[in-house]
C-alpha cells in the first residue's frame, strides 16, 4: 500500500485474531434462502437438484482449502472444521469468514447454471452467504458441534416432511402449522404413517441425516511449531487426499472413531488432562468457588456481553475462562449439571471474570471440559 499523508485513516481499522491452538468452525448459510426458493419454486420440501448445487460448492470450497479436515451441511447451511494448526489468513477472523462466505457463493452460482439450467437466476434475487467463526478447544465439542448440527437436520426435515405433506392434502400453510403446534417427533411421524402412508425411516438418507464430506488423511501429531519445509509437505499431503462423501449418522461415535485424523484430536483430550492431573494444590493458596449460570453458546476470541436471564434452559453451570471470555459448550453439551467446586489459585495478576466474582486461572477452562465424567 502506498505511503501517503492520508494513511493514518488505517488506525481506526481492527483485527480479530482467532484464538491459537483451537479448532475453527466456520459455517456459512445461505441469506433469504426462503424468499430465494420461492422465487424459484423449490420442490418441497426437499429439492435434490438445489441439494446437490449446494453439496457441489461445499466440496469445491473443501478441495480450494486443503485445511479444511470435515464438512457437514444440509439445506443451505455447511459448516467446515478446519485443522488446529491452521494458518491461514494468519487466523484472522475477518478473512475467514468473509473469503469463505463469498466463495461459497461464487462456487454456488456456478452450479446452479451447470445443474439447474432451465430457471437462470436473477439479479433480482441472487443466491448468497453469510459466514462465521466459532473456536473449540478440544474434541469432545467438535464432536457435539457436528451432532448439534445433525440432530437439527432431523428435527427441521421430519417437520417440513409432515408440515408439506399436510398443505399438498389440501390444508393451509396456517392450518398445517396450527395442526402440528406442539407436537412430538412421534407425533409426526404418525401423522405421516396413518395420513399418507410415508414411512419416515424410509426417507432418503440426505434428506435425513444431511451431507459429510471427510478429508481421509492421516498425519502426525498437530503442532504450530513447523519448519516452512515441514508445512509445505503437511499442505501437499492435505491437497492430495482424498475426500468422501456420506449420508451417515454422526451422533454416533462410531464414525468419529474410524476417522484417520480423529486420533490427532482426541490426544489433545488426554494432553489436557494430563496438564490437570500434574497441577499440585499446594502451588498456590486456594480458595472456593461456585461456578454460575454463564451465557454464551459457542466459545469465542470476544467478550460476551448478556445476562443471566437470557440463558435460561441453556446451562445449569459452567464456567468463565480468562481474560474476560466465556464459555459454553453447544445446546447438546449439558453435562455440568450439578453446582461445580474446585480450588483455585490466588494470584493477583490474573484478569477478573465477568461471571464470577473470582479470579481464574488460564488452564481452569480445560478443568471443566472433562468434569462431565467425574464429577456427575
Amino acid at each position: 500500500m502506498a505511503k501517503s499523508r492520508y494513511e493514518y485513516v488505517k488506525k481506526f481499522e481492527q483485527e480479530s485474531i482467532l484464538l491459537p491452538e483451537t479448532y475453527i468452525v466456520v459455517r456459512v448459510d445461505g441469506r433469504g434462502f426462503h424468499k430465494l426458493s420461492e422465487r424459484y419454486e423449490f420442490e418441497k420440501p426437499n429439492d435434490s437438484r438445489a441439494l446437490e448445487v449446494m453439496n457441489s460448492a461445499a466440496l469445491q470450497l473443501m478441495k480450494a482449502m486443503p485445511d479444511i479436515l470435515l464438512a457437514y451441511g444440509d439445506s443451505d447451511e455447511y459448516s467446515f472444521l478446519l485443522r488446529k494448526g491452521c494458518e491461514l489468513f494468519e487466523r484472522r477472523e475477518f478473512k475467514l469468514v468473509s473469503t469463505f462466505a463469498s466463495t461459497i457463493t461464487s462456487y454456488y452460482q456456478f452450479y446452479w447454471s451447470q445443474i439447474i439450467p432451465d430457471k437462470p437466476l436473477g439479479v433480482d434475487r441472487l443466491p448468497t452467504f453469510d459466514a462465521r467463526a466459532v473456536c473449540y478447544p478440544n474434541a469432545e465439542l467438535i464432536k457435539d458441534y457436528f451432532r448439534w448440527r445433525q440432530v437439527d437436520c432431523h428435527i427441521n426435515n421430519l417437520y417440513n416432511t409432515t408440515f408439506w405433506s399436510l398443505v399438498k392434502s389440501g390444508l393451509t400453510t396456517q392450518e398445517a402449522e396450527n395442526k402440528l403446534l406442539g407436537t412430538l417427533s412421534s407425533d409426526k411421524q404418525e401423522i405421516l404413517f396413518k395420513e399418507f402412508g410415508i414411512n419416515y425411516n424410509n426417507e432418503p438418507e440426505i434428506y435425513k441425516k444431511g451431507t459429510v464430506f471427510v478429508r481421509e488423511v492421516d498425519f502426525e501429531a498437530e503442532t504450530t511449531d513447523l519448519s516452512k519445509r515441514q508445512a509445505q509437505r503437511l499442505q501437499k499431503k492435505l491437497t492430495k487426499s482424498e475426500i468422501h462423501k456420506l449420508h451417515c449418522d454422526i451422533i454416533k461415535d462410531e464414525f468419529w472413531e474410524t476417522r484417520p485424523f480423529w486420533g490427532i484430536l482426541k490426544a489433545d483430550i488426554l494432553s489436557f488432562s494430563h496438564e490437570i492431573n500434574s497441577l499440585a494444590e499446594a502451588d498456590a493458596p486456594s480458595f472456593k468457588t461456585t461456578a454460575q449460570l454463564i451465557v454464551c453458546p459457542y466459545f469465542s476470541s470476544g467478550t460476551a456481553y448478556a445476562t443471566d436471564s437470557s440463558t435460561h434452559s441453556w446451562l445449569l453451570n459452567a464456567v468463565s475462562i480468562s481474560k474476560g471470555e466465556i464459555f459454553s459448550p453447544p445446546l447438546l453439551m449439558t453435562s455440568f449439571n450439578l453446582p461445580l467446586r474446585h480450588n483455585l489459585p490466588l494470584s493477583s495478576n490474573m484478569p477478573k471474570s465477568p461471571v464470577l466474582k473470582y479470579v481464574l486461572p488460564s488452564w481452569l477452562k480445560y478443568e471443566f471440559l472433562f468434569a462431565d465424567s467425574s464429577l456427575r
